[in-house]
């Protein structure tokens, strides 16, 4: 074995064939010639996804319903940027993005709410992505136990809001065609109180909600959903 590596009087002591070919069968953990340890190649939609996900985190710190979800996110984002993170973290970052984005503008809170409650499909393919890549998180030891029993709670608390806003919505619609300008002012600060938002902002989020409002007019004209009105 020994002689392989003996340099002749003349030669190289490259072991190898030839210098560029050792190079590049060096696996380059040890960072040879001041080169980083090898890390396997992320294509260009990982990388959009860490970008994506540290701007959500950025735009949410001043969002008020979602506060719990913010320590979870963060969590995530420094794993995304672990070379040996799992790919469900890719995953439930793109996931949280598509779920999440739409809450950092004011105008589309209350949008946002009510979509979340009645179509649920962006909220509950984030809430299994993020439970799948904590859980391979946890594994690799590249998260706390704290972010997996944070997830769920955080995620039960907005569902709530969703519903107790989604009632206050259809109220809304019912005070309106009715004509009842008093209790409608009053459950305008009822909403407002609900999305924790000024008062002035309630009219900018309720003109993008007439897709639901047309919802609740086909509802009451049906007689359904009436206990709300109790």
């Amino acid at each position: 074995l020994t002689a392989g590596f003996r340099a002749q009087p003349g030669q190289c002591s490259e072991p190898f064939s030839s210098r560029g070919a050792a190079r590049r069968r060096m696996i380059n953990f040890f960072g040879w010639n001041g080169g980083g340890a090898a890390r396997p190649r992320r294509c260009s939609s990982d990388s959009e996804a860490q970008h994506q996900l540290a701007t959500l985190c950025k735009d949410l710190e001043g969002r008020p319903l979602v506060q719990e979800f913010i320590p979870v996110l963060q969590a995530l984002n420094q794993v995304l940027h672990v070379w040996t993170a799992p790919e469900a973290a890719f995953q439930a970052a793109r996931a949280a993005v598509a779920f999440l984005k739409p809450y950092t503008e004011e105008e589309r809170t209350l949008e946002f709410l009510l979509s979340s409650h009645t179509h649920k499909e962006k909220m509950e393919n984030c809430a299994a992505s993020m439970k799948r890549a904590l859980v391979a998180c946890q594994s690799a030891g590249l998260t706390e136990e704290a972010e997996l029993q944070r997830w769920p709670k955080a995620l039960e608390g907005l569902r709530q809001k969703c519903r107790e806003v989604f009632e206050l919505h259809f109220y809304a619609v019912f005070l309106d065609v009715k004509g009842d300008k008093v209790l409608l002012e009053q459950l305008f600060r009822w909403l407002s109180a609900a999305l924790q938002l000024p008062l002035a902002s309630i009219q900018r989020c309720l003109a993008r909600t007439r897709p639901w409002a047309e919802e609740a007019l086909q509802a009451m004209a049906r007689r359904k959903q009436l206990r709300m009105l109790q």
